[in-house]
């Protein structure tokens, strides 16, 4: 379904969701760096310890040294998360302590050792659901963490347990993503305003144009009254007005003509747009821009349509402004060009059953549909 920017809720949702995916793309790379960090120095590690083995046999040299090596790596090896160094019969000689720290990525190594050779084997490891979980500590500065620490340790130790995990830096980018996504939605807000503008002038300058071109031609007479109705009658299941009736409310109030125009643009646009757009359309401005966009409609058809929902917007509300009869034949032509159109290009032929693929949202919409066959 189609979602408003211009509503609050809808627009801080688009950008809590842009930020999530922002961070989530940010996680996922950083962690995949850790990954083959940690997979290379393991490898380093495991280096150092084969150079051990050409040092000459001395066992208890050996295992110390072995052991050395080891314990200084575990220091600083922060996405490491065990280390065992144990002898061939299965005796453990040192494992790492283990602590609390991140562990969406992780290395576990062994050292086994066996008569002055020792061998280092690893797995590194990705665990999705830490990875989520890191998406969700980038958004909210790690706030579970820190409630978590408070209710555990108390509110002191909890502080500095927060400032030791750094917390602030791994939600930095998350602040940086949320700058970014609100200037991105906000000019997309903008360049939507602009394009009303723009469609606002240009339908303005038809507005006049059409208009000018009215004042060197003379009222039409009766017998295009007769040829219109005939006319408008071949169009009857898309009309939202009797066309028998048409001469009628020509003769006794012309200027109501200019909202049946308009409501029948609204019944035939309408449906075609919830056909080819699969949602329901804001308004006639936005059915009648969007078709003329895709191309659904040709320029000429959009530049008509237009002008006809101008003038029935004229008929629809209180103002000065009067609608000549020269006008509303002029717009007939008009209608009956774009139902002419719509006709040709069978815009209103909608065979649902072999739209296998295509989803109507709700009974309603379907209805719209059906009612255009």
């Amino acid at each position: 379904m189609k979602l408003n920017l211009a509503n609050k809720g809808v627009f801080f949702i688009y950008l809590l969701f842009g930020i999530t995916i922002l961070t989530a793309i940010n996680n996922y790379y950083f962690y995949m760096h850790v990954k083959r960090s940690a997979g290379r120095n393991a490898n380093q590690l495991a280096s150092i310890i084969k150079s051990q083995n050409k040092s000459g046999c001395n066992n208890e040299i050996f295992i110390k040294n072995i052991l050395n090596i080891t314990k200084a790596f575990s220091k600083n090896a922060y996405y490491n998360d065990t280390i065992q160094v144990k002898l061939r019969n299965g005796k453990i000689l040192w494992e790492k302590p283990i602590k609390s720290w991140d562990k969406v990525v992780k290395s576990d190594i062994e050292v086994l050792i066996d008569s002055c050779v020792a061998t280092l084997t690893y797995k590194v490891s990705f665990d999705t659901a830490l990875y989520l979980k890191s998406i969700v500590r980038s958004l909210t500065f790690s706030a579970t963490d820190f409630l978590y620490d408070v209710y555990r340790m108390g509110i002191e130790d909890a502080i500095k347990e927060y400032k030791k995990y750094h917390a602030f830096y791994r939600s930095r980018p998350t602040i940086g993503f949320a700058i970014f996504t609100f200037i991105i939605l906000w000019l997309y807000r903008k360049r939507d305003q602009e394009l009303i503008k723009e469609q606002q002038l240009k339908e303005q300058e038809a507005f006049k144009k059409f208009q000018k071109e009215l004042q060197r031609h003379e009222d039409s007479s009766q017998k295009s009254l007769e040829e219109i109705r005939d006319k408008l009658k071949k169009h009857q299941d898309k009309l939202s007005f009797d066309a028998n009736k048409f001469i009628d409310f020509y003769k006794l109030d012309a200027s109501s003509l200019g909202n049946k125009y308009r409501k029948t643009l609204e019944k035939v646009m309408y449906s075609i747009f919830q056909y080819h757009m699969n949602y329901k359309a804001e308004n006639l401005g936005q059915a009648i821009y969007e078709l003329g966009l895709k191309e659904i409609i040709s320029d000429t058809s959009r530049n008509y349509a237009n002008i006809i929902r101008l003038y029935g917007n004229i008929d629809s509300h209180y103002n000065d402004v009067q609608i000549t009869n020269n006008e509303i034949l002029a717009l007939a032509h008009k209608l009956l060009f774009i139902l002419d159109e719509i006709n040709k290009k069978q815009l209103m032929v909608v065979d649902i059953s072999k739209q296998k693929t295509r989803k109507f949202y709700d009974k309603t919409a379907k209805k719209w549909v059906e009612e255009a066959i």
